[in-house]
């Protein structure tokens, strides 16, 4: 190809890198010869540099929770577990959770976030695998429960329901969060494959997008909210947990 005159579309490309050598050749010899398309890929780079300087920062801003799993419990039922996977491999999946732009919110603490995926982990490993006395109050006093961690942890809540995604609830149990009091939710398939859910009162009213965190085969999703802190653990796939995460944070927010 030969260009004569002016091509806008090649100028970009050349900017971004994106033509063959051949292309690229073409537009160096234009650029020799043509003012006018010197004058335009200077203002082209011009562009370029400013729309970098103006939106780069704000790419490693957290996305708020309430984003990230409204978008994911939207696309959860309508993509398979092949997509999600094309996806995650594609970043996306990253970019989601841990980045955004522009968002007005709280810094995230990134420091609170991590240590609580290490006692949601922590959590899982001593409760999960106690198949004798996993909780201290079962299912069946789901509401008894529910307003005991309540009282307790000093926070309004409700307890997820994740009967659509496979798992009923075994039951939960007070836990410590420091010298505060901290609660876990425990919940079970028909395989008997469980998932725990931690959850405490966040007094330094700060706020943590959700993020991932894999330590051996456990995978946790855990997020910062203003009044509380959540984070769930278990032995599901990355693609399974992120769709259970969705579901509870759904639930969570069903308070009145």
């Amino acid at each position: 190809m030969m260009f004569e005159t002016v091509e806008n579309w090649a100028l970009h490309a050349f900017v971004d890198g994106e033509l063959s050598d051949v292309e690229k050749a073409d537009v160096e010899r234009l650029l020799q010869r043509d003012p006018e398309a010197r004058r335009v890929l200077d203002v082209i780079r011009r562009q370029k540099t400013a729309l970098h300087q103006a939106y780069d920062p704000v790419l490693t801003e957290a996305v708020p929770p309430h984003l990230v799993a409204a978008v994911m419990a939207r696309a959860a039922p309508i993509l398979s577990m092949a997509v999600w996977r094309n996806v995650a491999a594609a970043g996306l999946v990253a970019f989601l959770i841990g980045g955004g732009a522009g968002w007005f919110a709280r810094q995230p603490d990134i420091a609170m976030a991590e240590s609580l995926a290490d006692k949601a982990i922590n959590t899982y490993q001593v409760y999960a695998t106690d198949f004798g006395h996993p909780v201290e109050m079962g299912a069946n006093e789901k509401d008894h429960l529910q307003r005991w961690l309540e009282k307790r942890i000093g926070v309004a809540f409700a307890i997820p329901d994740l009967q659509p995604q496979g798992y009923g609830l075994v039951g939960g149990r007070l836990l410590a969060e420091g010298d505060k009091p901290a609660g876990l939710l425990m919940y079970e398939n028909a395989s008997k494959q469980r998932l725990i859910i931690y959850v405490a009162a966040n007094p330094a009213q700060n706020e943590a997008a959700m993020l991932v965190k894999q330590k051996g085969p456990l995978i946790t999703c855990y997020w910062v909210e203003k009044d509380m802190v959540y984070a769930l653990a278990g032995e599901q796939n990355k693609d399974e947990m992120l769709g259970l995460a969705a579901a509870a944070h759904e639930g969570f927010d069903k308070t009145g």
